[in-house]
């Protein structure tokens, strides 16, 4: 897996060029990578024969379609608009928890919480929001939530992320978009924000077993002189 993303990085490279001078979107995430074209598809084809010319032991497989499902999202392209939004399983009910009996309260509040920040990142437009957190009351009051669990749980997400007066579960007619995009902000940077942890915390440790093995050879080589 290793060999093979390092490899794509590479490969990739080219491509990247020409699509950002071209103004299009780019994404990968390991051996999956997406991107947006609004070129003939023989010209994208002519760039990718070049490409796997020069990586042979690279087979990629092209799929064009105005509409993708990408990791745990789906993107699509509709009348000029690009849209985004959560990817819901089909071989499970929309409406089912992955957990419903035998645990504390608290892990629900964390599975309610982190519901909230997957579609508040997913999503731009309010008015998407607003049908997700739809799916997301409907989910927790088929499995036994009352609404007072349900509404205590969204005003802590909306006080947590500085809009305490957003409108989100009162109707269409309460939504402001300046507001949401106040929150899709803050929700983002806070992504963004934990990410740059783990990264910092994994390296950390990875540091920390380097030094420990390289103490530990150090004390064998002194210890059989």
């Amino acid at each position: 897996m290793l060999l093979s993303n390092i490899c794509l990085f590479y490969w990739q490279q080219n491509l990247v060029n020409i699509l950002n001078d071209k103004n299009e979107i780019f994404g990968r995430y390991n051996d999956e990578l997406f991107f947006t074209w609004n070129k003939s598809e023989q010209r994208l084809q002519d760039i990718l024969h070049v490409a796997n010319q020069q990586w042979l032991t690279l087979q990629m497989r092209l799929c064009l379609s105005s509409s993708i499902h990408y990791l745990d999202i789906i993107l699509s392209h509709t009348s000029g608009q690009f849209k985004a939004q959560v990817a819901l399983h089909s071989e499970t009910e929309h409406y089912s928890l992955p957990y419903v009996f035998g645990h504390s309260v608290q892990s629900y509040v964390k599975l309610f919480q982190a519901a909230l920040l997957r579609i508040a990142r997913c999503y731009t437009d309010i008015n998407q929001f607003a049908e997700a957190l739809g799916i997301i009351q409907l989910s927790f009051r088929y499995n036994g939530f009352d609404d007072q669990f349900i509404g205590d749980q969204i005003q802590i997400f909306l006080n947590n992320f500085k809009v305490p007066d957003l409108k989100v579960h009162c109707g269409k007619h309460f939504y402001k978009q300046p507001r949401y995009d106040r929150l899709h902000y803050n929700v983002t940077k806070h992504y963004q924000k934990k990410r740059r942890e783990k990264i910092k915390l994994r390296r950390y440790r990875k540091t920390l077993k380097h030094q420990c093995q390289s103490s530990f050879m150090k004390f064998v080589s002194t210890a059989s002189c």
